[in-house]
C-alpha cells in the first residue's frame, strides 16, 4: 500500500505549505511522540514553540512539506530525548531547548 502511494504522490505537485501550516503539524508530531513516551517511560516532554520555529526555520525547506518534517523531528528532538534518556535516570518531565543551534534535553 505505501508503495502505491509513494507512486501516486511522486506525480502530484503541492503547493508548499505555509510557516504556520508548517508550525501545526510540528506540534501534531511533536505531541504523538509525548503521548508515547509517557506511555512507554511514564516521562514527560516540554518543547517550546521557538524551538520548532528555529527548526523549520532552518532545518526544513518549505516546498519538501510535511514528511521531511517528520524525520526532522525524529532526528532533532526524539534522538536528543532518547539519548538522555539512556544515560540518565528516568525524570518525570524533560525539557528540550536549543544552544547554539544543537538541541538540549536537561530535567525540567
Amino acid at each position: 500500500r505505501r508503495e502505491i502511494f509513494d507512486r501516486i504522490a511522486n506525480r502530484f505537485l503541492f503547493k508548499p505549505l505555509n510557516r504556520a501550516a508548517l508550525l501545526t503539524i510540528a506540534k501534531m508530531y511533536v505531541a504523538e511522540s509525548q503521548r508515547q513516551l509517557e506511555i512507554r517511560r511514564n516521562t514527560r516532554f516540554d518543547v517550546a514553540d521557538t524551538v520548532l520555529e528555529i527548526l523549520i526555520d532552518t532545518d526544513l525547506k518549505p516546498s519538501e512539506g510535511a514528511r521531511t518534517l517528520k524525520s526532522l523531528i525524529a532526528q532533532r528532538i526524539e534522538t536528543p530525548i532518547s539519548n538522555y534518556l539512556l544515560t540518565h535516570r528516568d525524570d518525570a518531565v524533560l525539557r528540550v531547548w536549543l544552544q547554539n543551534h544543537q538541541v538540549e534535553v536537561s530535567p525540567g
